[in-house]
């Protein structure tokens, strides 16, 4: 706060000084003003603008004055007389442009005139040319807009489109694989009916069992009179000596009229052994043969022992059969095991 206080008091000072050239400027304006207005009124001026008019010509009394501007009225009078202009006032106004003569002024008024025009003309022109770039500018920024308007628009349908598309792709490509399954089922259906229609048109069909060691793949399509002929025609081992087969007749209206379950020796089991396994052949007929409704198979057999076999055909057309046995008491004791399961080979023999 002391450093402060110098400061204060200098501006204070500063302030006062300039209060006071202030005041004595304001003085001297008004004697100097005091003393013009005496001396207009000592020279007869009825006004301090005519008075001041008058010392510009160094002349300081009202008389003078007045004969001052009498001659000069005269002589502009002449002046213009002989520079053909129509009046004093004209004839100042061309002075005022230092051209002498009215043909002159005239001329020049005129080449004024046109220079007015022509920069009238070009302000319009550029007035024209600054409306048109304006509006020129308001129709890019409009354009440019709308481009980008019609842009996002195009981008927002090419979007949609994009996902309209990948959606019916979907839908072709479910469509697709639904007619693909669809076709393989009919075609399953189609290849199981034929199958069946097949073993319902036979003599005969049979399942025969894969126990002996064979590639049964090549087996497949042959009639059942040649599968048994070469699975017999095979070498006899010990425990793999009968070809096993269950076999279906089939009457001329073309359904099961007859199942039997059928054992024969290979042809070597004799020289084998060393006597004759003629004991060994079994043809038994199934005590029961359930017949399906639906497609005419046997599909359920039952024989005297009380075991059970189940025939599922869904391979068929590959040429076998799954099959599961339940064996009866006795052999189910013998063989201490409830159930048996295997695939069949299938084969038929034509009529």
């Amino acid at each position: 706060m002391a450093e402060k206080k110098p400061k204060s008091l200098k501006k204070k000072i500063i302030y006062s000084a300039v209060a006071v050239l202030c005041i004595v400027g304001l003085g001297n304006a008004f004697i100097e003003n005091r003393k013009v207005e005496n001396l207009a009124a000592e020279g007869g001026f009825e006004s301090l603008q005519e008075f001041k008019s008058a010392q510009r010509e160094n002349i300081s009394t009202k008389s003078e004055y007045d004969a001052y501007l009498q001659k000069k009225d005269k002589a502009e009078k002449k002046a213009a007389a002989q520079g053909g202009f129509l009046s004093v006032n004209e004839y100042r106004k061309a002075q005022s442009v230092k051209m002498p003569t009215k043909a002159l002024y005239d001329k020049y008024i005129e080449q004024q005139a046109e220079l007015k025009l022509a920069d009238e003309k070009r302000k319009a022109e550029e007035a024209e040319k600054s409306r048109l770039a304006a509006i020129a500018e308001e129709k890019l920024k409009a354009d440019e807009a709308e481009n980008a308007r019609l842009a996002a628009i195009a981008e927002e349908k090419r979007k949609a489109d994009e996902v309209e598309n990948a959606r019916l792709a979907a839908i072709s490509e479910e469509k697709r694989k639904a007619d693909e399954a669809e076709n393989a089922r009919l075609a399953a259906i189609k290849e199981v009916t034929e199958s069946q229609s097949r073993l319902l048109n036979s003599k005969w069909y049979g399942l025969i069992k894969t126990s002996i060691p064979y590639d049964y793949d090549k087996l497949v399509g042959k009639t059942c009179s040649e599968i048994d002929n070469l699975l017999k025609s095979t070498k006899t081992e010990s425990g793999d000596v009968l070809v096993q087969g269950s076999y279906f007749g089939v009457s001329d209206e073309n359904k099961v009229t007859w199942g039997a379950l059928i054992l024969e020796p290979k042809y070597d089991c004799d020289v084998e052994f060393g006597f004759s396994c003629a004991s060994m052949k079994v043809n038994s007929r199934f005590e029961n043969t359930v017949i399906s409704t639906d497609t005419g198979l046997a599909t359920i057999l039952t024989n005297s022992g009380g075991g059970k076999t189940f025939i599922d055909y869904k391979d068929l057309p590959l040429g076998y059969v799954n099959t599961t046995h339940y064996y009866g008491e006795k052999l189910k004791k013998q063989f201490n095991t409830e159930v048996v399961k295997s695939r069949d080979l299938v084969c038929v023999e034509p009529r």
